[in-house]
């Protein structure tokens, strides 16, 4: 083994094999420290929504379907409710004053 490739007993050696992401694949970029972020402060299923709301372009304005997310992510409609008021509890969603019923999405938590 050379000196570069140096590993511990506990390590695995990963090789990776990523889709395509040219013109004609949908593909995503997220921040990987707001990622590494996320997957510490999240539960399981409010990481699932937090990537589902990640993956869109910034400024992007869309409906929100809770059918949509839950077909996508396999979660139930509760689990649903639960991940999107951690969402709104941690600051990674935040009501807009104005609309009610509009949120604004931050890949980090948002102080207002």
């Amino acid at each position: 083994m050379s000196k570069t490739e140096y590993c511990y007993p506990n390590q695995r050696k990963i090789s990776i094999h990523k889709g395509s992401c040219d013109n004609g694949e949908l593909y995503t970029k997220i921040g990987i420290q707001s990622m590494n972020h996320a997957m510490k402060d999240l539960n399981g299923n409010a990481y699932k929504m937090w990537c589902y709301l990640a993956q869109n372009q910034n400024k992007y304005s869309f409906w929100l379907s809770p059918v949509d997310v839950c077909n996508v992510t396999k979660m139930s409609e509760s689990t649903y409710h639960r991940a999107f008021k951690e969402l709104v509890d941690k600051l990674y969603l935040s009501r807009n004053t104005e609309k009610r019923n509009q949120y604004d999405f931050y890949e980090n938590p948002h102080m207002h």
